[in-house]
């Protein structure tokens, strides 16, 4: 609350889903057979199993997240355009993102040279994205009133502040003014903390890769609105690095 967001208790959420979610139940029982007993889950019989094991403790994590995330997502605005802003780890973070808000009219602000990578290209023309320019500012303005004024037609609008991928985990320096897009269509700021996404390109198509989307936090329009570029891109700063505290 002290950062101008919504305030989720996500142990809680996890723990009412344990008595009502019976495909999280049927996920873990999945990968643990015989801790789901009468439809309830042992917690004793579970922790013997995953807590002397990091990699079994790591499969229950990703089942246990995907769960809370997918609730945590119903919390969000349904009838309120958003402005999503992560950090960015992989080229594949706007496909995953697309993924996971596939319910969402979804489109990304994205800097010019990801339009001339051969596929990608052609299909994040056709997803209401726009290519920025910060070489010309001019130019690069014009974008971001463009892409407010998606935002206000309904259609939500992704960005990531660091401007390029984090080649090791490290959170970038921030450019505050993609913020503009929100203040200026009167709309929340969803901030996405993700994780694993660098992974991908190294274990595709013969290995799984674990993916953590988060929805860290949700700063409301009348906050985004009272606040500045700079004072807007310090809280998101403060919630990712809140939310993946490995970051530097």
């Amino acid at each position: 609350h002290s950062l101008g967001g919504v305030c989720l208790d996500c142990d809680a959420i996890y723990h009412d889903l344990l008595k009502t979610d019976k495909a999280l139940l049927a996920a873990i029982e999945g990968r643990f057979p015989g801790v789901v007993k009468a439809g309830q889950l042992d917690r004793k019989a579970l922790g013997s199993r995953v807590f002397a094991d990091p990699a079994a403790l790591a499969d229950l994590n990703t089942i246990t997240h995907a769960a809370v995330t997918k609730k945590v997502l119903e919390l969000l605005p349904k009838d309120t355009p958003i402005l999503y802003v992560g950090n960015h780890r992989s080229n594949f973070d706007p496909i995953l993102a697309w993924y996971v808000l596939k319910d969402r009219p979804l489109g990304f602000v994205s800097k010019e040279g990801n339009f001339h990578i051969p596929i990608m290209g052609r299909l994040i023309r056709r997803c209401s994205c726009l290519s920025i320019d910060r070489s010309d500012p001019r130019k690069a303005i014009g974008s971001i009133y463009q892409a407010a004024d998606i935002l206000k037609s309904g259609i939500s609008m992704g960005v990531y502040p660091e401007g390029t991928r984090s080649k090791d985990g490290t959170l970038l320096p921030f450019h505050t003014g993609v913020f503009k897009i929100a203040k200026r269509a009167g709309a929340p700021i969803a901030v996405i903390a993700l994780d694993g996404s660098e992974k991908i390109h190294k274990n595709y198509p013969f290995h799984r890769s674990y993916v953590r989307f988060q929805v860290a936090a949700v700063l409301d329009a009348e906050t985004v609105a009272h606040a500045n570029d700079r004072e807007i891109g310090a809280k998101v700063e403060k919630i990712l690095r809140s939310a993946l505290p490995e970051m530097k």
